[in-house]
């Protein structure tokens, strides 16, 4: 199959021009010095996205409005779908390449011709050695979770199989389940980039945060149960709880800051209390006591944390400045 262009960077989004133009200035130099197309396809609400693109100088960005808006799932494969090119570099709205990566990526793909690569991001796989991945099932153990975050994965476009996806058992993972199918098959070539490669913008605003039971305790739990073909009853408990063991959002302070905000409560706890028991690191004993805990009382205790926070970073701060001085001192 011949395509345009080597490699494309597909980004769907919504309601984040702001995010989106910023990062794109952030990637400008490098996607004008490798000539890497952008396609965008939008699902917002407005027009600004529209408007703020066409402010940047840079005539290889191709833009879709979708009327009415798909929705995150269907708006995943309706981006995947949209480049000419061989290989797909599936980008979050809120996410850009970190500086000198377009170029690594394009060795690698000369190099290597991978079904799909893998790459990390700051504060997430400790083991940074890049490799190509043999014990791919083990592979998938240790880093699915981390996978869930668009940006994470590169797609060989002709190992997609388009025309075979059924996403619905994907809910709010769809791009995590097309890595997981590339990656179980026998024969795909699979690279692992430990490098940091990919940078989440500080201001990001998250859309999961009132729904965050919904999706990372029931939607993650299925979307683990749709693979269980491919691992035994202990692997899929370990990739269950994997998630929120290694980001923390379904953690006993994470889900008293929900309370707090109403996003956790009683009624959540029993409709989703078997998805969090395999889901949350959390006692079982706590998943109960916090989600009938007035939403005053949680508020308190979150206030009092982030106080007891602060004030440890800061003397943190003084002592390092501290032991600065006095290091400048004894010289």
């Amino acid at each position: 199959m011949n395509f345009k262009y080597k490699l494309a960077i597909a980004i769907p989004t919504y309601n984040r021009a702001d995010i989106l133009s910023e990062n794109i200035e952030t990637m400008l130099p490098e996607l004008i010095a490798h000539q890497i197309p952008i396609y965008i396809s939008d699902d917002s609400s407005d027009t600004k996205t529209a408007q703020v693109l066409k402010k940047i100088s840079y005539q290889n960005i191709f833009y879709t409005s979708n009327k009415p808006s798909h929705g995150h799932d269907k708006n995943c494969i309706s981006t995947l779908n949209l480049p000419d090119a061989e290989y797909i570099w599936y980008l979050g709205d809120s996410i850009y390449i970190t500086p000198g990566f377009i170029e690594k990526i394009l060795r690698q793909i000369d190099d290597q011709k991978p079904d799909i690569i893998c790459v990390n991001a700051p504060h997430r796989i400790s083991n940074t050695m890049s490799r190509t991945v043999y014990d791919k099932k083990n592979f998938l153990i240790e880093t699915a979770w981390h996978l869930t975050l668009t940006g994470s994965s590169i797609y060989r476009k002709s190992a997609i199989s388009f025309h075979n996806l059924d996403i619905r058992k994907w809910k709010n993972f769809p791009q995590t389940g097309i890595t997981l199918s590339i990656v179980l098959k026998p024969d795909s070539k699979v690279i692992w980039i430990g490098e940091e490669s990919i940078t989440t913008n500080p201001k990001k605003n998250s859309y999961w945060s009132k729904n965050v039971i919904d999706v990372f305790a029931r939607d993650w739990c299925n979307f683990v149960q749709s693979f269980a073909e491919y691992f035994t009853k202990n692997e899929l408990e370990k990739l269950e709880l994997s998630h929120s063991l290694n980001t923390k959002i379904l953690s006993t302070k994470a889900l008293i800051m929900y309370r707090s905000q109403n996003n956790y409560n009683h009624e959540l706890y029993s409709i989703h209390y078997a998805f969090l028991r395999r889901s949350s690191q959390c006692k079982k004993i706590l998943l109960f006591l916090i989600s009938i805990t007035p939403q005053t009382v949680c508020k308190f205790i979150f206030q009092i944390y982030k106080t007891i926070k602060t004030n440890l970073n800061l003397l943190q701060i003084n002592l390092k400045n501290s032991d600065s001085k006095r290091n400048n001192a004894e010289m």
